[in-house]
């Protein structure tokens, strides 16, 4: 402590002088002006944050009062748009808490518009740690809701937690969410097997189901055998069923309201059951295994699926695709993705004959490869050529395979005028083809010149054309770029109306091939010296 040398006051920074005590109560004229300006520094200070608080107040009544969504926009307005700002297609969806951490006013409206609390997704992970916390803003969430249906996602990631230990805490938020099951409407969930009984006994008016594995699962084949049970009888009936991780049989619900199907893998037999059960079912996608067992063999009738009009199926061996197509018809299936690791179409041409269909749509995806001459046909090959002559009503054709058939282009183009023969595909106007390069350009360019001009034999005009080609190194400019005047043709056919798209992987290939005809031809960097000389 510093000591005037003079009156003893405290405030003097010099050290050189030995402190005296204090003579009496009179200071010092430098000590007494030390003291002053403090005094002053200090009523300026506070007379400073009184005026910092009087400005925050202002901005607030002024933003108040200069808020859209008090003046331009009624109540119901503002609380639409919040609405539409939280829908799940906005990239990226905003938050009912964010909105209500903007004002006091967005905080009301927020607060006041049950749509905005609908959605809830829970993360049990949050629930170890503080746990009083996150249950309350999860209780508060849920009372907001009102009475609205609510789609429901509770999620868990086991590789971050110890489930022995926290097993109670999980129990008692799906306890809670269990006290709103009139209300759901959509209900997704990837939650430790062990919970499952705690769903049991409930009914509900659930139209969509969900049911995954958790996160951080290497082996699905942890499921030992915990039964989904909701309601029943009478069984709770979704309209959407998502299935993953989980038996068939361990799923007690009701099918037969069920519309759209997806299983991430299912036996054939389980398959087949489920398709005797759901009747309604309008868009599948499922990928079936043989059954060990072959069960299937017990069932003979065939399953008449009257509504089924869009189907996504894959098969992981060849005989599981003749288990379940050769059981089933489908009159009104339009839309078809077949996957099958190899090329074999007998029963799916004999299911297309049987049920008379009118396909528009179909998608082949096989990737084994089976050619070992460029020029030769193989046995797959001429599968699938003589099942796309069964299929003549088919407008949008994809094809993800490891080589196109020998001449591809030349069968599926139409014939020069003049000249009579059937036509592969005569209604097509979109082809999108998926694998490695190997056509000859030339033949392309005469397939889409004569595709896209079926005016004079009463055809549909092709429009759309996407060629996605696995990488080609650029080693070799003849097989990198295609050639200059197949290039002047694609072009051409580009400006009548026809959508070509070609690429190299993630390269656009024709824009490449345009480019570097235009360097070859022009040259690279030469720069204009008509004017040059005087």
């Amino acid at each position: 402590m510093c000591l005037c040398t003079a009156c003893g006051t405290d405030g003097t920074t010099s050290a050189r002088y030995t402190a005296t005590p204090a003579r009496g109560s009179l200071m010092c004229h430098w000590c007494l002006e030390v003291r002053n300006l403090r005094a002053q520094i200090a009523e300026t200070k506070a007379f400073l944050s009184h005026l910092e608080a009087h400005l925050d107040a202002f901005k607030s009544y002024n933003n108040h009062e200069h808020d859209v969504f008090n003046h331009r926009f009624p109540p119901e307005v503002a609380s639409y748009i919040f609405v539409l700002s939280t829908a799940p297609g906005q990239i990226p969806p905003s938050s009912p808490l964010k909105l209500c951490a903007i004002s006091r006013l967005w905080r009301q409206i927020a607060r006041a518009t049950p749509m905005l609390w609908t959605r809830v997704d829970v993360n049990l992970n949050r629930f170890e740690g503080t746990y009083h916390l996150p249950m309350a803003l999860f209780q508060q969430w849920l009372s907001r809701a009102g009475l609205l249906p609510l789609s429901i996602h509770i999620s868990y990631d086991q590789a971050k937690s110890n489930l022995d230990v926290h097993l109670m805490k999980f129990t008692e938020v799906i306890d809670v969410i269990i006290e709103y099951s009139q209300q759901w409407e959509c209900l997704k969930l990837s939650i430790p097997f062990s919970l499952y009984p705690r769903f049991r006994g409930i009914n509900t008016n659930l139209r969509r189901l969900v049911l995954q594995p958790p996160l951080g699962i290497r082996n699905v084949s942890s499921h030992q055998g915990e039964v989904f049970n909701m309601g029943g009888p009478p069984f709770t009936s979704p309209n959407e069923i998502s299935i993953d991780g989980i038996s068939y049989t361990c799923v007690r619900i009701d099918w037969r309201k069920a519309t759209n199907l997806h299983f991430a893998s299912i036996s054939t037999f389980d398959f087949l059951c489920v398709l005797q059960q759901a009747p309604l079912v309008s868009c599948c996608s499922v990928s079936v295994h043989l059954d060990r067992n072959r069960l299937y063999v017990t069932i003979t009738d065939l399953i008449p699926l009257l509504c089924l009009a869009e189907l996504d199926i894959t098969f992981v061996n060849p005989e599981a695709a003749s288990a379940i197509l050769d059981r089933i018809t489908t009159p009104c299936l339009k839309n078809l993705k077949y996957t099958l690791p190899v090329r074999q179409f007998a029963s799916l041409s004999s299911l297309l004959h049987r049920s008379s269909c009118r396909l528009t749509s179909l998608s082949i995806t096989s990737r084994t490869p089976e050619r070992l001459e460029p020029t030769l046909l193989t046995q797959g090959d001429k599968n699938l050529l003589a099942f796309l002559w069964t299929t003549s009503t088919v407008e949008h054709f994809s094809l993800c395979i490891p080589a196109l058939p020998y001449q591809f282009f030349d069968v599926l183009s139409p014939p020069p005028i003049g000249e009579e023969r059937p036509i592969l595909l005569p209604h097509l106007r979109q082809f999108v083809y998926r694998g490695p390069l190997s056509f000859m350009w030339q033949s392309f360019t005469t397939f889409i010149g004569r595709r896209g001009d079926n005016k004079h034999i009463g055809l549909p005009a092709l429009r759309s054309v996407q060629l996605h080609l696995d990488p080609i190194l650029p080693k070799s400019p003849e097989i990198y770029y295609i050639d200059s005047l197949s290039t002047v043709h694609i072009y051409r056919q580009i400006a009548r109306g026809i959508s070509i798209e070609i690429f190299n992987d993630t390269i656009d290939m024709l824009q490449c091939s345009k480019e570097y005809h235009e360097r070859s031809m022009f040259g690279i960097g030469e720069e204009d010296d008509s004017g040059s000389d005087g």
